[in-house]
This record gives C-alpha cells, structure tokens and sequence, in this order.
C-alpha cells in the first residue's frame, strides 16, 4: 500500500489509475513508485495483547513523515460505550482503489479510560468461577460440604436459636438448597460468610 498527498493507494494499479496521463510500465519498484512522489507504508509495531485484550488496526498515521500502519490494543469485554474504541474511521475505496484520508489522520478515538488490565482479568476469572457455581444442591451435599468446612454445627445452632421461620422450615424439610435463597443469603451474611465463600461451598456440596 502506498500514501500520498492524504491518500491511501491501495495497489500499483490505483496509482497507475490516478496517473493516467503518465505512461508506467506494469511492474513498478518502490524506487519508481517513491520518484512518483509515493510513500511506501510501514507496518507499526503491533502491541502485544493479554488474555482479555486482542489487537485492532486503527488507520495509518504520519509519524515523522513516514506513512505508518498503527494498531491498539482493545479489551474484549468492554460493553460500554465510554470503555471501547468507538470512533474508527471506515476505509472509503473509490472505483480506482483510492482510500482517501486527512494527512495526519488519527483513526480512533476512546471516549474515556478503559478498564485496567488488572480489573478486566478480575473479573474474567470471575465469570468464569461464577458459571461453576451449581444454582441447586441436595441438603445432603449441602450438609456435607457444611461437614467439611467446620460449619455444620454453627449453621445449625443459627438456625434453631434465629428467628428466620421461612429457614427452619427450609432446612428441615426442603430436600435441596438453592443458591439464591433469600433466607439462605441472610444466614450467611449472619454467620460472616461472603457471597464467594458461599460459592466454594455450593461447589463443594456438588462433589458430594
């Protein structure tokens, strides 16, 4: 690809078609092509991307007079308009394969900071422990993983001396635990257990 006066030429023959008026021959070296008054565009360094992050082109740019090929780096989960790239430039090809472009074009433009990579992987391992969690287990895999962790004797001990009535019958009678139990939630909040100790534990009553 080639650059001049604001323009991408996409092939020797998009050049040959602006220059119709100049015999060339069919084959041309980029000697020829830069006597022309033609710049052969270079390939910028592409970023290297993390796990969550894939690399985009954004457009070609003048950097210290050189015509460059630039690219960026975009975070996969950004699905937020102030958090993705959303101003890319479109390529406009004419019927002679000319793309036209300012002469100092800058292709993309971020509306604001995205997210670090740090939050982005936090919460792609989230996602992915999340989609793990069983929504149901019996009571028995519930008592069990209870059993395991050292809780079953302080859970039962919240739920006859509470005054939760919806959990006593639940967990006296119910023959499974759903994960989104309200009365559930609230003991555990009760009993200093976090909404991902919780998980583990639904993870652990479905091994059972």
């Amino acid at each position: 690809m080639y650059y001049k006066e604001g323009q991408i030429y996409n092939s020797q023959q998009a050049i040959r078609n602006a220059m119709k008026d100049t015999s060339l021959p069919m084959f041309m070296n980029d000697s020829l092509i830069e006597s022309l008054g033609f710049q052969v565009i270079v390939e910028g360094a592409k970023p290297v991307p993390s796990d969550v992050q894939t690399v985009i082109e954004t457009g070609v740019m003048l950097i210290d007079g050189i015509p460059t090929r630039e690219y960026a780096l975009q975070d996969m989960f950004s699905d937020t308009p102030e958090n993705s790239v959303t101003d890319i430039t479109p390529a406009v090809l004419d019927v002679d394969g000319v793309t036209v472009i300012t002469p100092e074009v800058v292709t993309v433009t971020v509306i604001s900071p995205a997210k670090t990579k740090l939050e982005y992987e936090t919460e792609y391992l989230a996602s992915i422990a999340k989609a793990q969690v069983p929504a149901v287990v019996t009571m028995r895999q519930a008592r069990l993983a209870l059993l395991e962790a050292t809780l079953l004797d302080d859970v039962e001990l919240a739920i006859s001396t509470g005054t939760d009535a919806v959990m006593k019958i639940e967990w006296e009678y119910a023959t499974e635990v759903q994960r989104d139990w309200a009365s559930l939630n609230a003991l555990s909040t009760s009993l200093g257990i976090t909404s991902t100790q919780l998980d583990a534990l639904f993870i652990s009553a479905a091994s059972k």
